[in-house]
């Protein structure tokens, strides 16, 4: 079964949500928010709104721990509603262990990023046209 890992802004929750009860009979899918960050019961928002600060052994654990997850996955599909700097960084990093790359991207706002065109294998308008092609993907690659 493939594995699926979800990128995108900490707050695309409906995303999120969506993916998993949609998608996951047919995928394996990893959302870091669930496996990494929950499982350490951290205030996340308290430290994003500057109420608390984490040590940096937090921070490079929750970041360890997502780039670990990553490369356990064979596709990294992001939605890009909104500027994350750690969905970049993950990008890049699904890009340099030659990792499929898809971006979600329904405002086309990313579409001419020179960066992002660079490290994508393809653009999609939503969510269903992404996992529509990725069961087709996975139809033909295990026919």
């Amino acid at each position: 079964m493939m594995k699926i890992y979800l990128s995108g802004w900490v707050g695309e929750t409906l995303y999120r949500k969506h993916v998993l009860q949609n998608y996951s009979s047919l995928f394996d899918i990893r959302d870091p928010l669930t496996e990494v960050e929950r499982k350490m019961n951290l205030d996340i928002e308290g430290y994003r709104s500057g109420r608390i600060d984490f040590p940096t052994t937090i921070i490079n654990d929750i970041v360890e721990g997502d780039i670990s997850l990553l490369k356990s996955c064979d596709v990294l599909v992001a939605i890009m509603n909104r500027y994350s700097a750690g969905t970049i960084m993950e990008i890049r990093i699904a890009y340099d262990a030659d990792k499929p790359v898809y971006i979600i991207d329904p405002k086309r706002s990313m579409w001419r990023d020179i960066w992002l065109r660079y490290h994508a294998n393809i653009f999609f308008n939503s969510t269903t046209e992404c996992f529509n092609f990725l069961k087709t993907y996975v139809e033909i690659l295990y026919s």
